[in-house]
């Protein structure tokens, strides 16, 4: 009897589908745009080049002595910075050297 009831339990463990999650409500979808409210490429491209006329408008330009100040700090930056490397790369070089010449003592 006891078999049975274990048999019924099962037949009916496998036969029971698990419940299912509740669904979220769907959202209403954007209607689709007709073909007259699509824009076309070369209005696109009108509209690309009239944003940029109006920015370029916005532009403020440099006077005479903020565009000559502005290239010598440059300059001034680019010769700084390339004695720099100069340097490290004669220190660099003579390191070198003087570890070869090093090598070459010992071995030769």
């Amino acid at each position: 009897m006891a078999h049975e009831k274990d048999e019924k339990l099962e037949k009916t463990a496998k036969s029971e589908k698990p419940a299912k999650a509740e669904k979220a409500p769907k959202q209403d979808k954007p209607a689709k745009k007709d073909k007259k409210d699509k824009v076309g490429f070369f209005t696109k491209i009108a509209k690309f080049f009239r944003d940029y006329r109006s920015e370029f408008k916005k532009l403020v330009w440099p006077t005479g002595p903020q565009l000559l100040r502005n290239c010598a700090v440059v300059f001034t930056s680019i010769i700084v910075c390339g004695a720099v490397l100069a340097l490290l790369d004669f220190g660099f070089s003579q390191g070198v050297k003087g570890l070869w010449n090093l090598v070459v003592y010992f071995i030769g």
